[in-house]
C-alpha cells in the first residue's frame, strides 16, 4: 500500500489552494491523504481501512470522522449539498450508507483519494482552502463520483466546525455566482451582486432566473416609486408583469427585466420628477402608463384601495388584482413564461404563451444551477 500524506498547517501569504497544488505536483504514489486541519496523525485514522473501503466500493474519496483536539467533540463530517438558484446549501447527515460508511456530497475533514483524481478534476488555484475544496467536491458530485465518510476511522482536527467564516467562501462565491451559503444552521452567509459578480438582467441567458440581489434591486425600485406616490398623494398602481409577480410570488418574477406601473394622467408631470429622484437602479427599465386608476376611483368614493404584498410591503393595485391579471393574461395566467422581450416578442400585448421558456443552457455548466426551466 503506497500513499503520500499531505497536511494543511499554518498560514500563507498567498492563496491556500496554490499551496495544495504545489504539494500535489510532488505526489507520485497511488493514493494521497489530504490532512485538512489535522493536528496529529495516529492509528485511529486506520489508513488501511480507508483504502479497503475505497477499493470495495469503488469510491473516489473516503473520509474519516473527526474529533476536535481541544474540546473532544466528535462528528461524522458528512454533508449533503444542493447548489441551485444562486444558493449553496449544506445539510449535515446522510441518506444512504454502504459498507458501514455514509454516502456524502461533501466532507469537511481529512480524506483519502487516488492521486490521479486531481489530474482529472484539478483543484482550482488562487482560492482559500474552504472555497477550493468546496468547488472540487461540487465537481465530483456533478461527475457522479462516490464520496464516503467512514466513522470507524477518526482524525484529530483543530476546528470541528471547519468552514464557518464568511470570507473563506468569497472565492467560490465569485467563481460560481453564489449569493447565499448555508453551512450550518447557525452559519448563513449572504453576498451582494458585486461580491458574486452577478449579472442583471439583460446580460444573462433567457433560461436563467435572476439572482436574489438583482430581484431585490428591482423590487426596491418599485417599492420606492410606490412609496413616493403615496407620500405625494399621487395615484399609482402595479400593472402587467409587476402585478403578475405580486400575484404569483408576492414579489418580483424571477425572470423579470422591467417594472410596470400605471399612473393617473393628472399626476404624470409631477410623477416624472418624483421617479427621477426615487429610482436608483440602472439595470432595469421602468415602464409607466398613463391611465385612469382604480386607486383614484376608490379613493374618491371613500373606499380603501386594494393593495397586495410585494417583497414585504403592501402596494396599490387595480380593484380586483386577480381578475385584472386573468383578463390581461388569460386563463393560464399562473403557468410561468419568459418575459416577452426574451422570447423575441415585439409587444407585451402579444398572446401570453403560458409555460413557454427558452431552452436551458448546456447541462454541466455552472448556469445549470440557476435555470428557471427543467
Amino acid at each position: 500500500m503506497v500513499f503520500r500524506l499531505l497536511v494543511e498547517r499554518g498560514s500563507y501569504s498567498y492563496k491556500e489552494t496554490d499551496v495544495w497544488r504545489n504539494l500535489l505536483k510532488k505526489v507520485s504514489t497511488e493514493y494521497v491523504y489530504i490532512g485538512r486541519n489535522i493536528t496529529k496523525f495516529t492509528e485511529d485514522i486506520q489508513l488501511n481501512v480507508l483504502v479497503n473501503h475505497m477499493i470495495s466500493v469503488g469510491a473516489t474519496v473516503v473520509s474519516s470522522s473527526v474529533k476536535d483536539t481541544h474540546t473532544g467533540q466528535w462528528k461524522r463530517a458528512c454533508d449533503q449539498s444542493i447548489f441551485k438558484n444562486y444558493t449553496l446549501v449544506y445539510t449535515p447527515g446522510y441518506y444512504m450508507s454502504i459498507d458501514s460508511c455514509f454516502l456524502c456530497n461533501h466532507v469537511a475533514a481529512p480524506f483519502l483519494t487516488h492521486s490521479h483524481v486531481f489530474q482529472h478534476v484539478p483543484l482550482k488555484g488562487g482560492m482559500t482552502s474552504v472555497s477550493g475544496f468546496a468547488l472540487w467536491f461540487l465537481e465530483l458530485v456533478k461527475l457522479k463520483k462516490i464520496i464516503l465518510s467512514c466513522p470507524d476511522s477518526m482524525s484529530y482536527v483543530d476546528n470541528i466546525d471547519g468552514e464557518s467564516e464568511r470570507d473563506q467562501w468569497l472565492d467560490l462565491v465569485k467563481h460560481s455566482q453564489v449569493e447565499e451559503v448555508y453551512v450550518r444552521r447557525d452559519a448563513h452567509f449572504k453576498y451582494g451582486c458585486d461580491e458574486a459578480h452577478t449579472r442583471c438582467p439583460f446580460s444573462i441567458p433567457a433560461s436563467l432566473s435572476l439572482s436574489h440581489c438583482c430581484m431585490n434591486e428591482l423590487s426596491n425600485g418599485v417599492k420606492a416609486v410606490m412609496k413616493a406616490c403615496q407620500e405625494q398623494n399621487m395615484m399609482c398602481e402595479l400593472n402587467d408583469g409587476t402585478l403578475l409577480g405580486a400575484l404569483k410570488f408576492n414579489g418580483i418574477l424571477p425572470w423579470e427585466i422591467d417594472a410596470d406601473i400605471s399612473v393617473e394622467g393628472d399626476n404624470f408631470t409631477k410623477f416624472a420628477d418624483l421617479v427621477a429622484a426615487a429610482v436608483v437602479t440602472e439595470d432595469y427599465t421602468f415602464i409607466f402608463s398613463i391611465s385612469s386608476t382604480d386607486t383614484s376611483r376608490l379613493s374618491k368614493a371613500g373606499i380603501s384601495p386594494t393593495r397586495v404584498l410585494l417583497d414585504g410591503e403592501y402596494v396599490a393595485t387595480p380593484q380586483s388584482p386577480g381578475l385584472f391579471g386573468r383578463n390581461r393574461y388569460g386563463s393560464e395566467i399562473y403557468q410561468h413564461a419568459n418575459h416577452w422581450r426574451k422570447r423575441g416578442g415585439t409587444s407585451s400585448w402579444q398572446f401570453y404563451e403560458a409555460g413557454k421558456f427558452a431552452e436551458c443552457v448546456k447541462p454541466g455548466t455552472p448556469e445549470l444551477f440557476r435555470s428557471v426551466c427543467s
